[in-house]
């Protein structure tokens, strides 16, 4: 009697809890995806935040990144504008800078009296235009120099070149039980910066 083989049912696996809930509405091209793309990149979030802001797969921002040009030069220029905004904010902070500011200070009032007793105080906001002063900040002076100039403030240290070491042992010096006992360790042999010695020489 055949046996009857039970099919196997494929599990649908539930989508991940981070990734939204994602329609069929969500995997068609928007126009409107532009203008969030850019601002997302100038936001500064990468491929996979920017998929998940949008309810969409990773591959479905790859695939738009190369079949629609503007949705690709948008979110270049995003990334490219929050990066210009933070060399100029690093290279600000590494130079020293200054701009104006309002100080909220607190004022006394007071009200008198024809005999010149306060009969009334009371405290009001003063609001005064000051100039905030920053001074250069080393570190940041340092992490641009490091990014624009790595030959000279680089943290890595290059030797080009070279080294060649010759050692010579002069065995005129040893005696003939030195030079047996020499030739019976093989140190020619060991030792490859050694020069093989003529041992006929000093018998």
């Amino acid at each position: 009697m055949a046996k009857r083989v039970r099919k196997r049912r494929s599990i649908k696996l539930p989508e991940p809890e981070f990734l939204p809930a994602i329609d069929k509405w969500a995997k068609k091209w928007k126009p409107e995806f532009v203008r969030h793309v850019f601002y997302l990149s100038l936001l500064g979030a990468n491929d996979v935040q920017i998929s998940q802001a949008l309810g969409v797969q990773r591959s479905v921002i790859d695939s738009w990144k190369r079949k629609k040009p503007e949705f690709l030069e948008a979110m270049n220029k995003g990334k490219l504008m929050a990066d210009a905004k933070v060399s100029h904010s690093l290279y600000l902070a590494a130079i020293g800078y200054s701009h104006p500011d309002k100080v909220v200070l607190s004022n006394r009032v007071r009200k008198y009296n024809d005999k010149g007793v306060c009969i009334h105080e009371h405290t009001e906001p003063l609001i005064v235009d000051t100039v905030k002063n920053y001074p250069p900040n080393v570190t940041a002076a340092v992490k641009w120099l490091q990014a624009r100039q790595p030959q000279q403030w680089g943290n890595k240290l290059e030797i080009k070149g070279k080294v060649d070491h010759t050692h010579k042992l002069d065995l005129s010096q040893f005696s003939e039980e030195e030079l047996e006992v020499i030739k019976k360790l093989g140190i020619q042999s060991r030792n490859p910066n050694v020069e093989d010695a003529d041992y006929e020489d000093f018998e």
